[in-house]
């Protein structure tokens, strides 16, 4: 079955990269429902754990999202991508003072 969502997933990429290349104007009005699958989900993360992806700004490890449930975790980044909630973290400005002149 994961092999069978691995696949389905590289087919939706190359169409996706072909009709992209193939035309500039083209919208992709549907592309949004297959990124917000649950299925897209779950492989997305265990791409991204299997290449020992970091934490991003909000500083969320595999640790955390295994131990609070990642079951809980897909659901809840679906409901917020479908739902139009989703609000990434800000990132992180930090002011570097300027060296003074002479």
């Amino acid at each position: 079955m994961r092999t069978g969502t691995i696949n389905k997933l590289q087919d939706l990429r190359q169409k996706i990269y072909v009709a992209a290349k193939s035309n500039k104007q083209k919208r992709f009005w549907g592309m949004y429902c297959h990124v917000t699958k649950e299925e897209t989900l779950y492989e997305a993360y265990r791409q991204v754990k299997r290449n020992n992806g970091a934490p991003g700004i909000d500083g969320i490890t595999f640790k955390l999202i295994e131990e609070t449930g990642l079951t809980k975790f897909i659901t809840t980044i679906k409901e917020e991508l479908t739902d139009g909630t989703y609000r990434p973290a800000r990132t992180g400005r930090k002011k570097y003072q300027k060296p003074t002149e002479r």
